[in-house]
């Protein structure tokens, strides 16, 4: 070949790469500089008076250091005696104060000691509000738990779980490989994806996204450009008078560290017994939709409650019952080489005697 038609070949070439990479950035910063967050309803389509109803008799905050020195607050509800322990991780917005009536039920019937961290950027726990210092900070947070857990009781198993955004980091940590420890997983009404069909349009005007942003900024993730993933894409409905001790804003990292990347996928993953509950009552995801969206899953049992809403999930006595029962039907030793599956529907009752009359008929009521 002639040595100039080479070089003309080799310019067009480049000229080409060059100017696909300069459209592919337009369109990146565009959408990030264009971007609108969604209207946000009038109403919140949450009570947000029950999550401090919820918040009492609460045990002291201990404190573990992650692995970058950040103290990282949590609660521990004691059960001596108890095989497992559950590592239960909040919703968005929150922190863990609104899980305490799951930690007194469970630990008082004997069934499991009960651990409810502030995630990292929420509540108590050290780092900046709504903020992480990379995507995939909160996963490596979560096994930093995981394998105090595991030191400081060596004969208990642990059980990882969720509820609502938190169920959907609980999902991604079950589902990568090296945490076969797990004695199981447990979803209360777990946040998959914006778009999964799980989550009602605007995820029931709970969450404002900003779409454009976060478009720009995966686009940018692509290629390795990270510098601007503090930005917010994502604002929670949450009234000024009601944003005392919560978490109203998140960055695009946040959320990548929160959201799972491929639910599909991590569904499929998953190597343990997971129990999946959610009400038709649930204003911001579908309960109708589980079924099928872990129906490739034979570890996972899908249990849809009729009129429990989103909340309700995490503290209401028929809620505790599956849980109990689901936690109570877990093998007291590791298992073998096959998986096991999910314990059915009604295996080991919650005992009759668990601690949830005190709840009465509404938290602090």
């Amino acid at each position: 070949m002639h040595p100039d038609l080479t070089q003309t070949l080799l310019l067009t070439a480049g000229l080409s790469v060059l100017g696909t990479v300069v459209v592919y950035l337009g369109i990146a910063f565009a959408s990030l500089l264009l971007g609108t967050p969604a209207a946000v309803p009038p109403v919140s389509p949450l009570d947000l008076t029950e999550f401090r109803r919820l918040a009492v008799d609460l045990p002291p905050e201990e404190t573990l250091l992650a692995r970058d020195g950040t103290a990282l607050r949590y609660r521990r509800y004691p059960s001596p005696g108890a095989p497992l322990t559950l590592l239960l991780l909040h919703g968005s917005g929150g922190q863990s104060s609104y899980l305490a009536a799951l930690g007194r039920a469970l630990s008082g019937a004997g069934v499991a000691e009960v651990v409810t961290p502030d995630l990292r950027g929420h509540g108590h726990s050290g780092g900046r509000s709504g903020d992480v210092s990379h995507a995939g900070q909160l996963e490596e947070d979560v096994r930093d738990f995981l394998g105090d857990l595991r030191s400081r009781s060596p004969g208990r198993r642990v059980v990882l779980g969720g509820h609502s955004l938190g169920g959907g980091l609980a999902l991604t940590v079950a589902a990568r490989p090296g945490d076969g420890g797990l004695a199981g997983l447990v979803l209360l009404a777990p946040f998959l994806a914006h778009d999964a069909p799980t989550t009602r349009p605007g995820s029931g005007g709970w969450a404002s996204p900003n779409l454009g942003r976060m478009t720009g900024l995966t686009m940018l993730d692509a290629v390795g450009l990270h510098a601007l993933e503090d930005l917010e894409v994502l604002r929670f409905n949450i009234p000024p008078e009601r944003r005392e001790g919560a978490t109203p804003v998140y960055s695009f990292r946040m959320y990548r560290s929160l959201a799972p990347r491929a639910w599909r996928e991590a569904v499929a993953a998953l190597r343990v017994p997971t129990l999946v509950l959610v009400g038709t009552g649930d204003a911001i995801f579908d309960a109708r939709r589980y079924p099928a969206a872990f129906a490739a899953q034979p570890r996972a049992r899908v249990e849809v409650l009729e009129g429990m809403d989103h909340l309700g999930v995490a503290w209401r006595p028929e809620a505790l019952a599956a849980l109990g029962g689901f936690l109570g039907g877990l093998s007291p030793v590791a298992p073998e080489a096959a998986p096991e599956a999910a314990p059915a529907a009604g295996a080991a009752p919650f005992p009759a005697d668990a601690p949830l009359a005190a709840l009465g008929s509404g938290p602090g009521r």
